[in-house]
């Protein structure tokens, strides 16, 4: 706002008679920003109970979460000692049996591998895993340390199950496959010469166009088609394309063509294979910069250079896949692990005839984690305490989410308390203002529904009974409180009984939680409901309230960071209209401000010329008296 000096000829205050005179307007913004401070403040509180309920929802329903109670491990109450650690460990898994364990290794399960010298990889190289090939140029490896050789050609096998490294212990390059034991396998071709993929056909002319029916292209007889431009090619398989539209296709051998809706349908997904046809041929032409276009009716492609005038050629007949001639073979395979395993009821041996390919067995529910060839021996014993703990915290933190939600909708909001306008502001102190703020903030979610019924939902997930388990959660020790106020949905725990459960049964604990229902045919969504545990009845509804930004009604409600909810929820755009509507407020004061302004500039001009005049005819009256 531009200085202004006002009231000099006049002598009024027209600062505070321009003020006086907009203050019913003023108050008009000032409502409407508080309406529009009240849905911040309520956007806020929605915002921090999603970020809440998120966080609930990533450290107890987050299977990669150590603290996830949704992974059977943590359930797990039988542990094992071992008498040699460098030769094995042993871990308890669901329904682990809690006995003494010897273990006799004579060979441990390893990977195919080989380690070459850079200077035996020479000439082209094929590669071979897995029924899948990969091939190196001679001129790949060229010029290249080991470091570089081993990274390019790990960059070309990992894709059929394979790794090269190098290492600063170990002369070479060592190639090996990613899965232990006898049936993992690679083989090496080295020396041969590599033949690049083709199509044995006809090859057309130089042209800048050519077009075809969509349906010609993966039909039964459809040729495959090779297609160069600027000395470079690509290949596109009739058999490619086919396998494109395989689901769509399945889809329309569904349908029956006599039915009207079905034909409709049938027409729809024939169209969809036209676009999937041409997506799969846009992306393969566009590397060697070419495209396709479809017809209006989508029954025919014609293809293009992408650049205007540029001619190709493309060869129609059968795709030859790129393969080597000539060079030196040579196989490998892994090992398969050669182990005895003993406990009370008897003994498992496994060799070449009874293979384990892993040097991770389980038997009874134990882990056996081998390292090294040798012996040892394992004590089971039963310890509850993380188990325990991590139950105990689920049900801490459930309390605290509980009881956030049960305050918001249970405060009531005190209506003299309202957001401070900025002229309120600048009359009181940084604590007065908080404490204000305070005040107005209370009971803004009173009786919210939304919050309510998660509240309902998760007691109700919480403490109904879970059909076909051998326990309760209130056998188990934890029970709801019984004030149905403040502490609505909240449970206690008895850590007496909860350790004694899991002692007791640890596996009939877990299903509490865990359990899942075989076979859910003819069930209706509540009687899968009911025999489907606390931990996944719980994570659909925070997922479907916290997480979900399709189902959420919070996060439709207050938006979150990070999605198109942030600035499109209704509390977003309700805010947006006020702040659009508070600025033409203030332009329109602003406006009505000038015009006051200008009027008493006016008055001032007509003052300062009255006393001119005034101030003349005084001075010429005087000085004629003088005469």
């Amino acid at each position: 706002m531009a200085n202004r000096i006002t009231g000099l000829a006049t002598g009024l205050d027209v600062d505070e008679l321009v003020k006086t005179t907009m203050k019913a307007y003023q108050t008009k913004i000032d409502l409407q920003t508080q309406k529009k401070d009240v849905l911040e403040i309520k956007q806020k509180l929605y915002r921090d109970i999603i970020s809440e309920g998120k966080e609930f929802y990533d450290k107890y329903f987050n299977l990669a979460k150590s603290d996830s109670l949704l992974s059977s491990k943590n359930y797990v109450t039988t542990k094992f000692d071992s008498s040699d650690t460098m030769v094995a460990t042993a871990t308890g898994l669901s329904g682990a049996v809690k006995d003494n364990y010897k273990v006799n290794v004579t060979q441990v399960a390893e990977t195919a591998k080989k380690t070459y010298s850079g200077s035996e990889l020479v000439g082209d190289i094929e590669i071979k895993s897995n029924n899948q090939s990969v091939f190196i140029k001679a001129s790949e490896l060229d010029g290249k340390t080991d470091r570089e050789k081993a990274a390019l050609i790990n960059s070309k096998v990992t894709s059929i199950g394979l790794t090269a490294s190098v290492s600063d212990f170990k002369e070479g390059i060592t190639i090996e496959t990613k899965g232990t034991g006898k049936s993992s396998t690679f083989s090496i071709n080295i020396g041969g010469s590599i033949v690049d993929a083709t199509v044995n056909g006809t090859t057309s002319p130089e042209i800048l166009t050519a077009g075809w029916s969509v349906s010609d292209l993966y039909s039964d007889t459809a040729s495959d088609l090779m297609f160069n431009v600027g000395g470079k090619s690509v290949i596109i398989k009739a058999s490619e394309l086919k396998d494109s539209i395989k689901s769509l296709q399945e889809e329309i051998d569904k349908l029956d063509g006599t039915i009207p809706e079905e034909a409709t349908k049938i027409e729809q997904l024939e169209k969809e294979k036209s676009r999937v046809i041409n997506s799969t041929i846009n992306s393969k032409l566009s590397t060697v910069g070419l495209k396709s276009t479809l017809s209006d009716d989508l029954s025919n492609i014609t293809i293009e250079s992408n650049t205007s005038g540029e001619k190709f050629t493309f060869t129609s007949g059968t795709a030859v896949d790129t393969h080597t001639t000539g060079g030196t073979v040579s196989t490998f395979e892994g090992k398969n692990l050669h182990a005895t395993f003993s406990n009370s009821k008897g003994t498992v041996v496994y060799d070449d005839t009874n293979v384990s390919p892993t040097n991770k067995p389980v038997l009874d529910g134990v882990q056996f984690n081998i390292t090294d060839v040798g012996e040892a021996k394992f004590v089971g014993k039963t310890d509850v305490t993380d188990t325990k703990n991590k139950i105990i915290n689920l049900v801490n933190d459930y309390n605290k989410l509980i009881e956030k939600l049960n305050k918001l909708t249970l405060e009531t909001h005190d209506r003299s308390y309202a957001p401070l306008s900025a002229s309120q502001k600048e009359e009181m102190t940084e604590k007065e203002i908080e404490l204000w703020n305070e005040k107005v903030e209370k009971g803004q979610l009173s009786r919210d529904s939304d919050l309510k019924r998660i509240v309902n939902n998760l007691k109700n997930a919480m403490t109904s009974s879970v059909i076909g388990s051998t326990t309760t959660l209130e056998a188990i020790g934890i029970s709801p409180l019984k004030n149905y106020t403040t502490k609505n949905g909240m449970l206690e725990i008895n850590e007496d009984k909860l350790t004694a459960a899991l002692e007791s049964d640890s596996e009939a604990v877990m299903n509490i939680f865990l359990q899942k229902p075989e076979d859910t045919t003819g069930m209706t969504e509540s009687e899968i409901k009911s025999r489907t545990g606390i931990m996944y009845r719980m994570k659909d509804i925070l997922n479907d309230e916290f997480v979900s930004t399709s189902k959420s009604a919070l996060i439709n409600k207050a938006g979150i960071e990070g999605t198109v909810s942030f600035t499109q929820s209704t509390l977003s755009r309700q805010i947006t209209e006020y702040e659009k509507k508070i600025k033409q407020m203030n332009s329109t004061l602003s406006d009505k401000e000038q015009a006051l302004y200008n009027k008493y500039a006016s008055l001032e001009t007509a003052m300062n010329n009255f006393n001119s005049q005034a101030m003349y005819l005084s001075n010429f009256f005087g000085g004629a008296s003088s005469w």
